[in-house]
């Protein structure tokens, strides 16, 4: 069985001009800001002020988050598939606090299947938002809910093996959090009290 590819995380400046993301190369080749699991570089949505709401929700930023494999990053594997997305919020009480998410691509107006194409600036209205579940559920999802950056299911590591970088999967999101809201879980120190966890789960083979 092959070990897993050597993946890795980065944060998209949503204000990049739709041109830096429309091939394959260009997004292998952006470079972001590294996120990564460890709690030192958050993906940071900011703080959400729910202090002068009296019903409703609230919305974070809107952030965007890029997952590929690293250059002879595929350690013998040649695909990956089978995306899923969600977040671990357990603690909070409120069932209209939720994570909405929506893969993205470099596709434009009707031609995405999976995916929407990207836009500068985005705000909460610009894509076809997928609401995950709320009131503190942390179970897996039960199939894929996150697609390639083109458009299809899967990811091939063919040429990685070459020092290629692999296609991305690309996700959109921001967060609905209740202005009900009073507790929630965080992990790390550096902003204790206003950081989730997000899981990432992929096939390989």
């Amino acid at each position: 069985m092959p070990n897993a590819p050597t993946t890795y995380f980065r944060d998209v400046d949503i204000t990049s001009a739709a041109t830096t993301f429309d091939s394959l190369s260009k997004r292998g080749a952006y470079l972001g800001t590294v996120v990564n699991n460890g709690g030192s570089n958050p993906w940071d949505f900011g703080t959400v002020d729910i202090s002068m709401l009296s019903a409703g929700v609230t919305f974070s930023v809107v952030k965007n988050l890029m997952w590929r494999v690293s250059p002879n990053g595929d350690n013998g594997n040649d695909v990956c598939d089978n995306f899923k997305f969600w977040v671990s919020r357990e603690g909070f009480e409120s069932t209209s606090t939720r994570i909405n998410f929506q893969s993205l691509s470099d596709l434009a107006g009707s031609t995405e299947t999976n995916t929407d194409g990207y836009v500068a600036n985005a705000i909460t209205t610009s894509y076809t938002f997928t609401a995950g579940p709320g009131d503190g559920t942390t179970a897996e999802p039960s199939t894929q809910n996150v697609y390639a950056a083109d458009d299809t299911a899967s990811v091939s590591l063919t040429g990685v093996q070459s020092g290629a970088t692999s296609e991305a999967v690309w996700i959109a999101a921001y967060y609905d959090v209740a202005d009900n809201e009073t507790t929630g879980t965080y992990e790390g120190t550096a902003t204790a009290g206003y950081e989730l966890v997000c899981s990432f789960k992929f096939d390989y083979s």
